[in-house]
């Protein structure tokens, strides 16, 4: 059920935590321009959530947790870096944070992990399934609304492109890495621990049986991801070289997930592939070894190169800076040419500014 939240919710006189500050933190707290508040009052407030009423049913079921507030933890996270553990400890525990998404009260309940994975979930399946972004959607009328208020023009804008990793992508290798190793280890676990290996594998094959993929993914950040990923592949290319005489049940899985994901350098070094090195018909899962990505409709979901679009106005007498705005990006695959992200990039910027684009600053791969 889709419900609006609260734009005057009511305080108590003790639930509040400037009840708790004296002097200096008061004020620091209640500050206009602390980040918190910014935060809360230019993206969270401005959340348009009639953009996502199709993401719910019309019934009279329960009603959905805020959605700005879901809006503004899935800026938090990426913004900030957090792992899933760090995002919910800060929601629960961090008064900023509770400021920033406008948890105001200590008494504030913020969603649950269940309900924000839930909202992330539908997103995606909506996009898959209608062709459109609503979060990306959602960025654009914050955009639009900040370009209004703070008078920014737009007549000259600027773009550029980055190769990117997508988390989504490398968080689901690195559990198909976990859970295929998980599942040989549990197959072969009494010879396993016959075998010569060093301490430091013992310990990373106990934790392996001891946690599953995504518990690994949920309390660690990317970085850590990225490290543990290597250490996965040389465990992986060891026990392949230590069963190649016993290779049934788990083994051929194991060997071809490996082949899929990582390569092994001449002084015997393993390296992950790169992303867009590894098949689309590649394992997605030990359990599935038939189950590859699929191309519906043209419809694919790749990509590691992302163009971003912003104003660049000039400085006015009266000031030393402008403020300038993102307008627009747009991920799509690797070996997309620069040339081909221009014209879509201005359109939806054009839509977004009141004023008519008059000039572009690019590279010339444009």
């Amino acid at each position: 059920m889709f419900k609006k939240s609260d734009e005057n919710p009511q305080l108590g006189i003790f639930s509040s935590p400037t009840e708790y500050f004296r002097d200096s933190k008061k004020k620091e707290y209640l500050k206009n321009d602390s980040w918190h508040n910014r935060f809360r009052n230019h993206v969270v407030m401005r959340v348009d959530e009639s953009i996502f009423r199709p993401l719910y049913s019309n019934g009279t079921g329960a009603p959905n947790a805020s959605i700005r507030i879901l809006v503004g933890m899935m800026i938090l996270k990426e913004g900030q870096g957090w792992s899933d553990a760090q995002l919910f400890e800060n929601c629960a525990y961090n008064l900023l944070v509770r400021s920033a998404l406008g948890l105001m009260s200590l008494e504030d309940a913020e969603p649950v992990s269940s309900t924000y994975y839930l909202f992330r979930r539908n997103l995606v399946d909506y996009a898959r399934e209608h062709g459109e972004d609503l979060f990306k959607k959602c960025q654009g009328q914050i955009t639009r609304d900040q370009l209004l208020e703070f008078e920014v023009s737009g007549k000259q804008v600027r773009m550029d492109s980055k190769l990117v990793g997508s988390n989504i992508a490398w968080y689901s290798r690195y559990e198909l890495i976990h859970e295929t190793l998980r599942l040989f280890i549990n197959e072969r676990e009494e010879h396993i621990f016959n075998k010569s290996l060093s301490k430091e594998m013992f310990s990373l094959i106990e934790s392996i049986q001891g946690e599953t993929g995504n518990k690994v993914v949920y309390r660690s950040t990317k970085a850590e991801v990225d490290a543990r990923f290597v250490e996965l592949g040389k465990l992986m290319y060891r026990f392949i070289g230590l069963f190649k005489k016993h290779d049934y049940g788990h083994y051929q899985t194991l060997k071809a997930v490996f082949e899929q994901q990582y390569s092994v350098g001449r002084d015997k070094t393993v390296v992950p592939l790169e992303k867009e090195k590894v098949s689309a018909k590649s394992i997605q899962s030990p359990h599935d070894t038939d189950c590859h990505y699929r191309d519906k409709d043209g419809n694919k979901v790749k990509g590691y190169s992302v163009n971003v679009t912003e104003t660049c106005d000039q400085p006015g007498d009266d000031k030393d800076t402008a403020l300038n705005l993102i307008t627009d990006t747009e991920v799509t695959v690797a070996s997309a040419p620069d040339n081909g992200f221009l014209e879509q990039a201005l359109d939806r910027t054009q839509e977004i500014i009141s004023d008519k684009i008059e000039k572009v600053y690019a590279d010339g791969a444009y």
